[in-house]
């Protein structure tokens, strides 16, 4: 699988992920975190990420990007209402991928798992680090306020989503396969 490759197959898989995420983002869109006034409670974040593992960072990028900006158009807000934040989300997806670059699929060592994992925990923590930094830049937020009433909780609760959902994902998908060091790993993992 190559880093760059988004071919007619993955281009329609993005499509078809990117309009599930924006419908659950719209579904989900009153559970709001504890503390957050903005960010909600969606355990829809895996699709993206699941779709950059699978596909590769381009079509997480479309899945995500595409989704989220689709869930506010839903809303009547606009198809660009938050740009940063649809950027984030599409970076969450296209962070995870960079397994294929980095030999991290399929999964049957712990050096493979644990790869993963990063990729998972820098998609949850990067693009919503911009995007609250952005944010507090540009006075829309102060910087305590983006960092413990925002960027926190998005990553905390999306990095449990990931940490959660994703590894039987990829079961489901046998790019995860449960040998004694794997199944070890995922006892302690949850």
């Amino acid at each position: 699988m190559s880093i760059a490759r988004l071919d007619g197959a993955s281009l329609r898989m993005a499509a078809m992920v990117a309009a599930i995420y924006g419908v659950a983002n719209v579904l989900s869109g009153q559970a709001y975190l504890p503390g957050c006034n903005f960010a909600e409670l969606r355990p829809q974040v895996v699709l993206p990420m699941f779709v950059g593992l699978l596909y590769g960072p381009f079509a997480g990028f479309i899945s995500g990007s595409l989704g989220d900006m689709l869930g506010y158009a839903i809303t009547g807000k606009g198809w660009f209402f938050a740009p940063v934040w649809s950027l984030a989300n599409g970076l969450m997806g296209g962070l995870p991928g960079l397994a294929s670059a980095w030999k991290a699929l399929p999964v049957e060592r712990t050096r493979a798992f644990v790869k993963v994992q990063v990729l998972l925990m820098l998609a949850c923590c990067l693009p919503f680090a911009l995007s609250t930094g952005y944010e507090a830049a540009a006075g829309s937020l102060t910087p305590d306020f983006a960092l413990f009433r925002l960027f926190l909780p998005i990553f905390i609760t999306d990095l449990l989503w990931a940490f959660l959902l994703i590894p039987p994902l990829l079961w489901a998908r046998r790019l995860l396969r449960v040998g004694i060091e794997i199944r070890t790993l995922l006892a302690i993992h949850y």
